[in-house]
């Protein structure tokens, strides 16, 4: 996981693009159930259902 960090955080350039892909060509437009917020020691917790 550190290497692909490493990755995004450089600098490209026009000759060396970063180019992102997602699992699924799918924007996420709204929740299905609250977002549960960040906690000492825990992470914030998202819904990624796609919501038609």
């Amino acid at each position: 996981m550190e290497v692909v960090l490493d990755l995004y955080s450089s600098v490209h350039s026009q000759e060396e693009p970063l180019i992102n892909m997602d699992e699924a060509s799918v924007q996420l437009q709204g929740h299905l159930y609250e977002t549960i917020p960040m906690k000492p020691g825990k992470d914030k917790k998202e819904d990624y259902h796609a919501c038609s």
